[in-house]
């Protein structure tokens, strides 16, 4: 069917076609419920036994000394759109603080004795990661990342266990 000119619908107002288009937008952003991550984010990994890839990739950035024997308690990898961050406990079987870190990176020498303020506080609701409830010697370091370029910041408290064991407590996150 031919329709006259003087018969032909009138141009949509441009602003009703914006507040149409939000209106799509937003319903299909609701459909699917609130936990939408239209970035496609994957939920945090949490275990209280790393494997070995975990535990390695840990060693790596947080430039755990390599041959510390240590014992997982808790691991927490959370992937960021642009940061990553980790927070890590373990049990360090070693008698010197020197023996845990790559003393280049984490010198035991600027670790001091607190009860807080040393970046351990953030609650990532594992029951394991009671930093708050310990007092520690630790520190706020800055290291480079393995094999890149930049830097991350590298969170430590420490507790001397009395059994020459240390319970140590690492947050690390990209900067």
């Amino acid at each position: 069917m031919h329709r006259e000119p003087s018969q032909a619908r009138p141009p949509m107002n441009p602003v009703h076609l914006i507040q149409i288009q939000t209106i799509l937008l937003v319903s299909l952003l609701l459909l699917p419920g609130c936990s939408f991550d239209p970035l496609g984010t994957p939920a945090p990994e949490i275990t209280t036994t790393p494997g070995r890839q975990q535990i390695q990739y840990c060693r790596d950035v947080m430039y755990i000394h390599p041959e510390l024997v240590l014992e997982p308690v808790g691991y927490y990898y959370e992937h960021g759109f642009q940061d990553d961050q980790i927070a890590f406990k373990f049990i360090a079987r070693t008698r010197q603080l020197d023996g845990i870190f790559d003393p280049a990176f984490v010198p035991p020498s600027e670790l001091v004795t607190r009860k807080s303020n040393i970046g351990l506080e953030r609650d990532i609701g594992q029951p394991w990661w009671d930093s708050h409830t310990q007092t520690l010697i630790g520190g706020n370091f800055t290291v480079p990342p393995p094999g890149s370029q930049g830097t991350r910041g590298l969170n430590v408290g420490i507790a001397d266990n009395g059994d020459d064991t240390f319970t140590v407590y690492v947050y690390w996150f990209e900067t």
